[in-house]
């Protein structure tokens, strides 16, 4: 058994076929990178609106803060794609991801909002 196969309250990661931990894990994302994109993951199965809040307080975190970690936006194209079609991800959810990758903060807050609207 995996530890990967774990889950500690809950099952929202559980069912994803490429996990946000280990995601984040292989593209070498800061904190706040791996927490939007795990808020971003499990909006639907846990929180809803409340995770997509905390999606967009990372970002903006992440205009304060601006941790230089980053992944080219060739490289950041594929694998936000790569992982949003293995979990069967919105196009938005990948806009998100991709925009986490770069750093383009504004990007996820509007991406996050485009979210939030089509979740309400």
């Amino acid at each position: 058994m995996s530890i990967l196969d774990k889950q500690i309250g809950g099952n929202h990661y559980k069912g994803l076929a490429y996990q946000p931990v280990v995601f984040a894990t292989d593209t070498k994302m800061n904190f706040i990178q791996g927490s939007i994109v795990k808020y971003v993951s499990r909006f639907k199965n846990k929180n809803g609106r409340e995770d997509l809040d905390k999606a967009k307080h990372f970002a903006k975190l992440g205009t304060t803060l601006n941790p230089y970690n980053f992944v080219r936006r060739s490289d950041a194209m594929e694998v936000s794609k790569d992982y949003c079609l293995k979990n069967n991800f919105s196009k938005e959810v990948e806009s998100v991801v991709y925009s986490v990758l770069i750093q383009d903060w504004i990007g996820v807050v509007l991406n996050i909002d485009l979210l939030i609207k089509e979740y309400e």
